[in-house]
C-alpha cells in the first residue's frame, strides 16, 4: 500500500480462546473477550520500495498468535475500523459497529466495490493462482485429494497456494452482478472441474454467465502450464513436434473443460448450457499487419485442429469417448489473445532511457495504427475459423521486455515508465487506444475486453493498474479516469469492457443490477 493504507482504531474480532499480540506498525489499545482494539500508524521505506528489492515497502501489521487452547482454539480473526477515525471514513461505513456488522456479510471493502462496479466480467487468474503449481503439486503427489483439500472460507489465510476460495469468487460476482471468469488449472482432473462446475451453478445468480478456460497463456514457454501442455500432446501423440502438441493437447482439454461445464449447466436456471462461455487462449504474436502470417501455427494448432477433431468424431460415440468430448457441446465461444499495446517502447533499455515522457508519449501516438492493422488482421483470421476474437488481456503495456523474461532491469527506466503511466497525457492515449480497437473489432457489447488489470502497484515489472492502490484519487489515475470517461460516452454506457482481477482486487462495463 506504500502508506495509502487508513491510519487509526481498528477492532481486532475474533472466535475462540488465545492470546493475540501486534507489532511492528500496529500497538493494541484495549483487550476483552473476543475482541480487541489496536492503533494503526503506518510507515514504509520507499526509497527501498522503488527499487524493487523484496521485503520493501510497508512495515504493515503483525500479528503474533502467542497461545490458543487446542479445545476451543483463537480463530475467524477480523479486523476492520472502529467506526471513528481516518480508518473509517475512508470507507464511508458510519459510525460505531456499521463496520464490524459489514464484515459478517462480506469481506470486500466498499471502496474496492465501488472501483469495480461498472465491470460486467471479472477474470480471476491472479486470484486462483493459476499461474502456480504449489498447491497442485501435492495433488499429483497424492499427498492431498484436490476438491476437498482446496482452498475454501474457513482457511487461516486466503494468500498462498490455492489462490483464493472460490466460495469469495462467487460472493463477489453475486454482490456486483458480474460474470466471473475462471482459468482452470492445468492439472485438475475431471472430478476436480465437475465439482468446481458444480458449485458455480448452484452458487451462483443465475442472471450472470460464466466464463471458461483451461489455464493461462498455455503457449507461453515461460510458464509450466506450457511444458506440461506439450509433454501431454506428445504422450498422447497429438504431434511429433512439442509445439504443435502443446498447442493441439490446450484445444483438446478446451473441449473437454467445455463438455463438462455444459453437462453440468445443463439443467442450470437462467439459461442452462447457454450460460457457460468458453475461452481458447492463444498468442497474438504471430500476426503481421498485412494478416498473411496470422494464425499460421496456433490459430491452425489450436481451432483448425480442434475444427477438424470435432469433424471427425462427429457421430463416433467412440472417439467422443476415447477423447471424453461431446461434440454438441465441446466447442469455443471465443479465442482468445492478450491485445497489449507497448507504444514501441521496452524492447531497448538503453535507447528508451535517453528518451523524455514528453517523446515516449510521442512514440505511443505514433503507434497506434499500426497496433490497430494488427488487431484488424487478427480479428479477421480468427473469422475464418468462424470462432470470434476478444482478448483475455489488454491494455497499455509499457515495461521492459527483459525485467519480465530474466529479471534483468536498466536502473531507473521503470520509473520512467511508470511516470509515462501517470502522466495527464495517458488519459487521452488509453482513450484513443480503446477507439483504436474498438474499430478494429475487439470492443463492442458482444465481446469482452480484458483490461490487465484493475488495481496494482506499479513496478519494474510493469505499470498495469488502472489504479495502483484502492481508493486512489480519479485524479491521480488517468487511465482509470479515462475508462470511465469513455465508457459514459458509448450509446449505452457499455462496450463489452471488463477488467482481470489482481491478487489484491478486479474487470469492466455496466453492472447489473442487484
Amino acid at each position: 500500500m506504500l502508506l495509502h493504507a487508513w491510519p487509526g482504531r481498528y477492532v481486532v474480532l475474533y472466535d475462540g480462546e488465545g492470546h493475540l499480540d501486534f507489532e511492528y506498525d500496529a500497538t493494541v489499545s484495549s483487550r476483552a473477550k473476543g475482541r480487541m482494539e489496536i492503533i494503526f500508524k503506518p510507515t514504509a521505506d520507499l526509497a527501498c520500495a522503488a527499487t524493487g528489492a523484496a521485503y520493501c515497502g510497508d512495515n504493515g501489521i503483525h500479528l503474533v498468535l502467542s497461545a490458543t487452547n487446542p479445545d476451543n482454539p483463537l480463530r475467524n480473526i477480523r479486523i476492520v475500523p472502529s467506526g471513528d477515525g481516518a480508518a473509517a471514513s475512508a470507507g464511508g461505513a458510519g459510525a460505531g459497529g456499521a463496520w464490524e456488522s459489514r464484515v459478517e456479510r462480506t469481506p470486500f471493502h466498499p471502496w474496492f466495490l465501488k472501483s469495480i462496479a461498472r465491470y460486467r466480467v471479472l477474470r480471476f487468474m491472479d486470484w486462483m493462482d493459476t499461474n502456480s503449481d504449489g498447491f497442485w503439486a501435492d495433488v499429483v503427489a497424492g499427498k492431498v485429494t484436490g476438491w476437498e483439500a482446496r482452498k475454501k472460507p474457513n482457511r487461516d489465510t486466503q494468500a498462498g497456494p490455492g489462490g483464493i476460495a472460490l466460495e469469495y469468487i462467487v460472493q463477489l460476482c453475486n454482490l456486483v452482478g458480474a460474470d466471473p471468469w475462471v482459468n482452470v488449472h492445468h492439472l485438475a482432473d475431471d472430478a476436480y472441474v465437475t465439482a468446481m462446475a458444480t458449485l458455480l451453478r448452484e452458487s451462483l445468480r443465475p442472471d450472470v454467465n460464466v466464463y471458461v478456460e483451461h489455464s493461462n497463456e498455455v503457449w507461453n514457454s515461460l510458464f509450466s502450464q506450457n511444458k506440461f501442455a506439450r509433454a501431454r500432446g506428445l504422450a498422447l501423440n497429438l504431434s511429433s513436434d512439442a509445439a504443435t502438441a502443446g498447442y493441439r493437447y490446450h484445444a483438446l482439454r478446451t473441449g473437454q473443460l467445455a463438455t463438462i461445464f455444459r453437462t453440468v449447466f445443463g439443467s442450470a436456471s437462467g439459461g442452462g448450457a447457454s450460460r457457460v462461455k468458453v475461452v481458447v487462449g492463444g498468442w497474438a504474436l504471430l500476426c503481421g499487419t498485412n494478416g498473411t502470417g496470422c494464425g499460421a501455427v496456433v490459430l491452425n494448432e489450436t481451432l483448425g485442429w480442434a475444427a477438424g477433431l470435432l469433424r471427425m468424431a462427429n457421430g463416433s460415440l467412440q472417439l467422443q469417448q476415447q477423447f471424453k468430448i461431446n461434440v454438441s457441446l465441446a466447442t469455443p465461444d471465443y479465442f482468445g489473445i492478450a491485445a497489449y499495446w507497448g507504444c514501441g517502447l521496452g524492447q531497448n533499455g538503453a535507447v528508451d532511457m535517453n528518451l523524455s515522457v514528453e517523446q515516449m508519449v510521442a512514440k505511443c501516438n505514433t503507434s497506434l495504427p499500426a497496433a490497430e492493422a494488427d488487431a484488424k488482421a487478427l480479428v479477421a483470421a480468427a473469422a475464418r475459423y468462424g470462432v470470434p476474437l476478444i482478448t483475455y488481456e489488454a491494455g497499455p503495456s509499457i515495461v521492459e521486455s527483459s525485467a519480465i523474461e530474466s529479471g534483468r532491469a536498466t536502473v531507473g527506466l521503470a520509473a520512467k515508465y511508470n511516470d509515462l503511466n501517470r502522466h495527464p497525457a495517458m488519459y487521452g492515449l488509453y482513450s484513443a487506444y480503446l477507439d483504436a480497437y474498438r474499430r478494429a473489432g475487439l470492443v463492442d457489447d458482444g465481446r469482452p475486453f480484458m483490461q490487465f488489470v484493475s488495481t496494482r502497484t506499479f513496478t519494474r515489472t510493469g505499470s498495469w493498474g488502472l489504479q495502483e492502490y484502492t481508493g486512489q484519487p480519479i485524479s491521480h489515475a488517468p487511465k482509470y479516469r479515462s475508462l470511465m470517461d469513455w465508457l459514459d460516452k458509448q450509446a449505452n454506457g457499455t462496450a463489452g469492457f471488463m477488467t482481470n482481477t489482481s491478487s489484491s482486487s478486479s474487470p469492466t462495463s455496466l453492472r447489473r443490477p442487484l
